[in-house]
This record gives structure tokens, C-alpha cells and sequence, in this order.
């Protein structure tokens, strides 16, 4: 009984660690391009586009850097975003993303229906801030 005890704890314990992992964003579907708007508010960008990433590899890059972005549970209470980030040909959805160029300081976006949002690395924030 000892046994099954010990053995059924140890199972346990190893899927409440395997799950707590951060979590992290998707880019869902394949994306033909990136285009980045300015911000006008939280939920609002402009019309004109202020850059498209179009070229494979940048494409690649910067999915890979999204999806190094991790979730925090918490509400940004903070100035209206730089950019709207769309990920067109996948969900066409637009991330609202706040990238201090001048400052060493991490990224960080928010998706539209998520209580939270997402903190991209520093060096991956180096990265993105060499697109500007």
C-alpha cells in the first residue's frame, strides 16, 4: 500500500511540475507577412502601415521572438502602446506592443481577450529594435 502511495505522489508531483511551466504565446497558422501600425490607443492603431516585414527569414525571426514571450497574470496599467503588430495570413490578429527603442528594457504586447499579457526577453527585444 506504502508502495502505491509513494509511487502515486511521485506521478503526481511530476505532472504539477511539467505543468507549471510558463506559458508562452503562439503565432497560430502560417503568416505571410508582418506589419506594424502605430498605436493611437489600446485597442486602436492607425491605417498606414509603419513597416512590413516580408522577407522569410525576418518573418522566422520574429515568430521565434514572439514565442519566447512569456505570460504574466497581471493588468498593464501603463501609457497607450507603440506599435499594432499583425501577423497577416495567420489570424490577422493585432498585438499591441510596447518596445522602448532608447531604453534597455524588455518588450512587451498584449492580446485582445487576454487578462494579462506577454514580456519578450531583453536580448529578444534587441533583436525586434533592430527592425526600427
Amino acid at each position: 500500500m506504502k508502495k502505491g502511495y509513494v509511487l502515486f505522489s511521485i506521478v503526481y508531483l511530476s505532472v504539477v511540475v511539467a505543468c507549471s511551466g510558463a506559458e508562452t504565446f503562439t503565432v497560430e497558422g502560417e503568416v505571410d507577412d508582418i506589419r506594424l501600425y502605430e498605436a493611437i490607443t489600446h485597442d486602436e492603431v492607425s491605417d498606414e502601415t509603419v513597416l512590413i516585414i516580408d522577407e522569410s527569414e525576418d518573418i522566422t525571426e520574429w515568430v521565434q521572438i514572439f514565442e519566447t514571450a512569456e505570460f504574466v497574470d497581471a493588468l498593464l496599467d501603463i501609457r497607450t502602446p507603440d506599435y499594432g503588430v499583425e501577423f497577416a495570413g495567420s489570424s490577422n490578429e493585432v498585438l499591441f506592443l510596447w518596445i522602448d527603442e532608447e531604453a534597455d528594457t524588455q518588450a512587451m504586447f498584449v492580446e485582445e481577450g487576454t487578462e494579462g499579457y506577454y514580456s519578450i526577453p531583453v536580448d529578444e527585444t534587441y533583436i525586434l529594435k533592430e527592425f526600427f
